[in-house]
């Protein structure tokens, strides 16, 4: 597994999969160049990550 997949979940407001991914580096960026935060688009992901 890797970025990709805790981006998506973040992106797509899964909970459950952002809460698995959460040992993940919140701030290693993805391809893109945006990290987990920055591509969270809910409030309640965005307060996991903080």
């Amino acid at each position: 597994m890797g970025d990709k997949e805790l981006v998506w979940a973040l992106k797509t407001g899964d909970m459950d999969e952002v809460k698995a991914k959460l040992g993940a580096d919140k701030n290693q960026t993805g391809p893109d160049g945006i990290t987990a935060f920055e591509a969270a688009e809910r409030e309640e992901i965005k307060a996991l990550l903080k």
